[in-house]
């Protein structure tokens, strides 16, 4: 056994509560709208999307926007297109960095990731620069607070299943296997109950460099915090606002349709108060557009503003981090 992690348990127990703050639900998001459209909808035949669904649950997403990701990924024919680009390069000291990305926008991506290099004083390589001191392997980390299993017990079960690797560090364990026997290895730890703090295949070093000086070490920093912030960014987001929106077909254009829901007499009373209308004039506006059961059989999420501002807030967040894969 030997250990190919050296700093794998601060890593991912920070990406494991960024996820809970829905920071990372953007970018498995993203992985399985591409799963689904390589590979189908389904993951008894789609061993993709299987993988990327248990790194979902790892990191807490709910089950309810992992299906809603998956349906609208299936159900959507025009929907964003992603596409995996992967660029190399060399940090402070000569240190070797790969970047993977998903990305709809590969200019944009290019330009923040080389901008990212720039400003932490290294620089973009050629493909194939750094690659070749890295190793393609499937990598697992479960917590050992969270598993019950018996160390010897867990390494058995991980090496029957086809693992190339198990070792212990302070606090969690590590699984690495092949990279086309990751499924079949993380898949037998799932059937035993065995909880996956993160699965995934990634790059691992053949060699680990520390850095010693200050100026080395917060440039580095420097690197990884911009490249972070590019990760947890995600989508800008669009709103439109219509009063004819559903007539004049502008949900064509949405990936979601959300519906501000008032009751009528609050409706005329806001539009006398904030417009000086008549009762008359208010009553003939509401009449006009569609109604309410319409309304609601065309949208995606409704907000009941007739309360205060400071609830309509609540409501607007809880939509928003409902759906992180917009």
């Amino acid at each position: 056994m030997s250990g190919h992690s050296k700093f794998a348990n601060i890593k991912h127990k920070k990406e494991r509560n960024d996820a809970a703050k829905g920071k990372i639900f953007t970018v498995i998001g993203r992985e399985l709208a591409v799963a689904v459209k390589e590979g189908g909808p389904d993951p008894a035949n789609n061993s993709r999307l299987r993988d990327v669904i248990a790194k979902a649950k790892a990191n807490n997403m709910p089950n309810d926007t992992i299906d809603r990701g998956i349906k609208k990924a299936a159900g959507d024919a025009n929907s964003v297109n992603y596409e995996n680009l992967t660029y190399e390069g060399y940090g402070p000291n000569g240190v070797a960095i790969i970047v993977d990305t998903l990305t709809d926008n590969k200019n944009r991506t290019a330009a923040n990731v080389r901008s990212a290099f720039t400003k932490g004083g290294g620089n973009v390589g050629t493909p194939g620069s750094v690659s070749f001191m890295f190793d393609k392997k499937g990598q697992i980390i479960i917590d050992k607070e969270e598993c019950e299993m018996d160390p010897d017990e867990l390494m058995m079960l991980a090496l029957d299943a086809g693992a190339e690797d198990f070792s212990e560090e302070e606090d969690s364990y590590e699984v690495i296997t092949a990279p086309e026997d990751f499924s079949a290895v993380r898949e037998a730890l799932e059937k035993a109950g065995v909880p996956m703090m993160e699965a995934d295949v990634t790059m691992i070093p053949q060699n680990w460099v520390e850095l010693t000086d200050e100026e080395s070490i917060k440039k580095m920093q420097r690197i990884l915090d911009l490249l972070g912030e590019q990760k947890e960014a995600g989508r800008e987001i669009c709103v439109v606002e219509a009063a004819l929106f559903l007539e004049e077909n502008y949900q064509e254009f949405c990936d979601e349709v959300w519906y501000v829901y008032t009751e009528e007499e609050i409706r005329i009373r806001r539009l006398m108060e904030s417009r000086g209308y008549s009762r008359e004039k208010s009553l003939g506006i509401i009449r006009n557009q569609v109604s309410d059961q319409v309304f609601r059989e065309h949208t995606d999420y409704v907000i009941e503003n007739n309360g205060d501002l400071k609830g309509t807030r609540r409501q607007i967040r809880e939509g928003i981090e409902r759906n992180e894969t917009l």
